[in-house]
């Protein structure tokens, strides 16, 4: 019943299909005259025509409805990450926010100095819930202390090597870049000529190609 519905937006005048309806339970039918796109256009306008109100009612919904808030804010982050990320960054290259930033680093340097030991167990919380972003953030700034280019994971380097089934690994090598966090090109190049030896050495004596660390580990010696 509900496929069959239309209305004449009162904005643009075009008729529009019930599920591109803004939906409104005192309309007929449960939505009003008005399609989703003039609706969000008339949103956005009175928003910056009236940005302080605004501003004040979605602090009062947010106190509300505070659980309910932070379950979508959560959601949200981690079903749009790679969005987040690019909008972040585009907000940090703007010139106009310097200030603004400045600003928020210094109140957030006076709050963990005021606050840390709950910092401290923040910090320790956020380690647990996320291990390999922890374990990434390590390898990184080991790797930036060594003037050493790259941010790959150790996820990254296994991914790689998964793809490359016809090089063996040799797993002190990896384990040697991985532990240390090591991106300098001549470690790459190393483990790259390694791995090179190990297969040229398997095609030789015509063994299948070989995992195990007895026999990787000796072509570092």
């Amino acid at each position: 019943m509900n496929s069959s519905i239309t209305k004449t937006c009162r904005i643009c005048g075009r008729e529009t299909p019930y599920d591109e309806l803004v939906k409104h339970k005192e309309c007929s039918y449960g939505v009003d005259a008005l399609c989703k796109t003039c609706s969000r256009a008339k949103a956005n306008e009175w928003y910056h025509q009236n940005k302080d109100r605004a501003s004040e009612v979605n602090k009062n919904y947010q106190a509300r409805n505070r659980e309910k808030y932070k379950t979508y804010k959560k959601e949200y982050a981690q079903n749009n990450r790679e969005k987040l990320k690019a909008y972040h960054e585009r907000w940090r290259a703007l010139p106009e926010n310097a200030e603004y930033r400045a600003k928020v680093n210094i109140v957030s340097a006076e709050w963990r100095n005021a606050n840390k030991e709950r910092q401290r167990k923040n910090v320790k919380q956020w380690r647990i819930n996320n291990p390999e972003r922890s374990r990434t953030n390590v390898r990184n700034r080991r790797a930036r202390k060594r003037a050493a280019l790259g941010k790959h994971s150790a996820r990254d380097v296994r991914v790689q090597l998964e793809k490359q089934v016809h090089i063996a690994t040799a797993p002190k090598v990896i384990v040697s870049l991985i532990a240390n966090g090591s991106r300098q090109i001549h470690c790459i190049r190393r483990m790259i000529r390694l791995l090179k030896c190990h297969k040229h050495r398997m095609a030789q004596q015509k063994m299948p190609t070989c995992k195990s660390s007895t026999y990787c580990n000796s072509l570092l010696l």
